[in-house]
């Protein structure tokens, strides 16, 4: 939904890198939402078609343990059992 306009709005083109990661949604309105990855494949941010941007940091294991975004939107901290299960989460 384009929250200016209040119309739905979907998805009409993609862009990959050369690697096939998904690195772009465009949406009927011509706006890019971008995706970036780290070299081991993960996603590590993302910018919406506003232009904000949001960041994930990852453990030496590789497992999220963190969210960032603009003006605390999607902060998070991810906590993890022996097994490798989320065990719980703080946002503020």
């Amino acid at each position: 939904m384009d929250p200016a306009t209040g119309d739905e709005v979907g998805a009409v083109g993609f862009g990959y890198n050369r690697l096939g990661q998904l690195t772009k949604i465009n949406d009927s309105a011509g706006r890019p939402m971008t995706l970036d990855y780290d070299f081991n494949h993960r996603i590590v941010g993302w910018q919406d078609r506003t232009g904000t941007w949001f960041r994930y940091v990852y453990d030496a294991v590789g497992r999220c343990v963190r969210s960032v975004g603009a003006e605390g939107f999607y902060n998070a901290r991810f906590a993890y059992g022996p097994d490798g299960r989320v065990l719980g989460t703080q946002t503020r």
